[in-house]
């Protein structure tokens, strides 16, 4: 299912900082309601230009665990992942 969210993803947003998806392939798995933010002004456009909209997608689509969490995983802020 995650790679027919990634299909409704505007291409206009694909060369836009940002990120689409904070969680792997196994949220996506099981029938449920889908949570969508409309905008999330975290982050810096400067020091996270790189990531784009399309190359998060990608990353998370192609390289990471299908149980891999953004909130469980990363480090934000210099904060040990998972607080």
């Amino acid at each position: 299912m995650i790679d027919d969210l990634y299909r409704y993803v505007p291409e206009a947003l694909f060369g836009e900082y940002g990120r689409v998806f904070y969680s792997g392939r196994d949220a996506f798995n099981n029938p449920s309601r889908v949570y969508l933010l409309g905008l999330n002004p975290g982050g810096s456009p400067l020091d996270q230009a790189q990531e784009t909209v399309s190359s998060h997608s990608i990353h998370v689509l192609q390289d990471e665990r299908h149980n891999w969490s953004a909130f469980r995983d990363e480090s934000w802020l210099g904060a040990r992942p998972g607080s």
